[in-house]
């Protein structure tokens, strides 16, 4: 039995340090071509980036002896990485290797070789499905620059940025549509009799002549209203009538609209009713799952972003990127992120950040590590210098109250270590007529609101206090005055490398594209501070 040789690849890895006997595309440059490859990103991708890339990855399940040798593994994933770094669509990169020659030099080819776009998308969706392979590039060459071009991470901020899939922003009405029709086309491919079992009248709603109609038209609020419960009602009879059927009831597509009507409706005595706030956490649209709701952005994923910060002038550079669900509080992804940069040795002194990550325990865990967080403290609370917080009554060495703050010793006081609370019982008759009553925190009787002199605080209120004292001082407010800057990047990222929406869909597609996308733009920034360097070394020649 003779078996095609197209089944087998043989590993091509062309190794970026196996120099070239002849160089024709450089000879086929201009000069003025060849100046800019030289100063720019070709050379600095060409000699350093292309050996970082993990081209082995793509070699898992390639012979290393028999069959057809594959494209080179260096060169696609170098073009891979160049399609994220300019926003190409695969098109443009096929183009862009066929026709460009500063593409070709920089990946070390020759004008003989060739790649289709079908190549492309094959080895594209090889490292896409490779969730370790896009934070591989990530760290290697962010890695590489910052120890060739000395950059220091002692300084960084750190903030967050909205992105959108490829996805349209659609209303429940829709959602409830587009969730039943997949599930009802599926149910016509799977068995036609059963789909016959659905009442006819369902049916035409959504996929027969009458359901373009109504769903398309123009609606009032009432109408809309309307159809949306109609909607809701018709989920609820599918959902029982396919729960028990051995195919459809396991279907991704049943799966999809089972999950949407118990985050969207609720049943009241087998009455289906619309919830009225689902939540964030909730599937928006049928095309993309994994993209959740936030109140402040909207539809889609957030992108937590650490960046070195200087006061030179030079550009600064990314060192983490962490994906999060667009519903997810800024404070609950600060853990995950200060790891990243403690695996990589990027740990920084001085941390300043917006009010979402400045939770207590965001300070405390930072402040472990040798990390200053400059936050304010969240909750909008304003410090007030006439109220009597709780960082003004002295504690004993085991955390025990052992005067208030009009210099009152309490009769009794303990401190639950466990739950980091402090108790103490005061004498009711001196916060009576004690002067600082109005704004003391003391408790009091419900019925003749009395103090009962009982004070009950944790040592966190104690912090908070210190902390929102001290954002009143202009050593805070130089501090965190640079963390605007990072703004500029969220800017730059969307306007230049098409962050704000990306070609993808789903949580794998959007990680990879982000990571991807965010190591092109630390190569572009390296070629920055490049040119920063040697304008300011012939600046210093002509004043010296």
């Amino acid at each position: 039995m003779r078996i095609s040789r197209r089944r087998f690849h043989v590993k091509n890895f062309h190794h970026p340090n196996q120099g070239l006997l002849h160089d024709e595309v450089w000879e086929c440059m201009c000069p003025a071509l060849r100046e800019r490859c030289k100063n720019g990103w070709a050379a600095l991708f060409r000699n350093t980036v292309l050996h970082e890339l993990p081209a082995e990855r793509l070699a898992e399940g390639k012979s290393d002896d028999h069959g057809r040798p594959t494209v080179g593994l260096y060169t696609i994933s170098g073009l891979l990485l160049m399609q994220q770094m300019f926003d190409w669509t695969f098109d443009q990169t096929e183009e862009a290797f066929l026709a460009r020659l500063d593409v070709r030099w920089a990946l070390r080819q020759t004008l003989g070789t060739s790649i289709s776009k079908k190549t492309i998308q094959r080895y594209h969706k090889v490292l896409q499905g490779d969730e370790g392979s896009c934070d591989e590039v990530f760290e290697n060459v962010t890695s590489t620059l910052l120890k060739k071009l000395d950059i220091s991470v002692q300084s960084q901020r750190l903030d967050s940025t909205h992105v959108l899939s490829d996805m349209a922003v659609i209303g429940r009405s829709m959602l409830f549509r587009r969730t039943i029709t997949k599930l009802l086309r599926l149910i016509e491919k799977v068995d036609i009799a059963v789909y016959g079992t659905i009442p006819e009248e369902l049916r035409n709603r959504y996929i027969g002549s009458d359901g373009k109609g109504v769903f398309g038209r123009k609606q009032s609020g009432e109408e809309r209203q309307q159809f949306t419960e109609q909607a809701a009602r018709d989920m609820h009879l599918l959902v029982k009538q396919f729960a028990d059927h051995e195919v459809i009831s396991k279907s991704r597509q049943y799966l999809l609209l089972r999950t949407v009507f118990s985050q969207q409706c609720e049943v009241v005595e087998d009455v289906p009713a619309i919830r009225k706030n689902p939540g964030g956490n909730t599937i928006q649209n049928p095309s993309d799952p994994d993209a959740t709701y936030s109140g402040n952005k909207g539809v889609g994923y957030k992108v937590h972003l650490t960046e070195t910060m200087n006061e030179t002038g030079e550009p600064n550079f990314v060192t983490s990127v962490t994906m999060a669900p667009a519903c997810e509080n800024d404070s609950l992804a600060f853990e995950s992120i200060l790891e990243k940069l403690e695996d990589k040795g990027r740990l920084p002194e001085v941390l300043p950040a917006d009010a979402g990550y400045g939770s207590d325990e965001n300070v405390e865990r930072a402040a472990s590590k040798g990390i200053e967080l400059v936050s304010p403290v969240p909750g909008g609370k304003q410090y007030d210098p006439a109220e009597i917080s709780y960082d003004q009554f002295q504690l004993n060495e085991d955390n025990t109250v052992c005067k208030c703050p009009a210099g009152h010793a309490p009769k009794s006081s303990t401190f639950h270590a466990d739950r980091g609370q402090v108790w103490a019982q005061m004498d009711p008759a001196l916060c009576q007529s004690c002067p600082l009553l109005a704004y003391c925190g003391v408790q009091r009787n419900k019925s003749t609101k009395q103090p009962n002199g009982r004070i009950d605080f944790r040592l966190k209120a104690i912090r908070c206090a210190k902390r929102r004292c001290f954002e009143q001082t202009e050593e805070f407010r130089k501090k965190y005055r640079l963390r605007a800057g990072i703004e500029s990047l969220n800017s730059a990222l969307k306007r230049r490398m098409g962050l704000k929406r990306l070609r993808g869909r789903g949580q794998k597609a959007m990680r990879h594209a982000v990571t991807m996308k965010l190591a092109g733009w630390n190569i572009l920034r390296a070629v920055e501070v490049c040119n920063y360097r040697k304008k300011m070394e012939r600046k210093a020649r002509v004043s010296g």
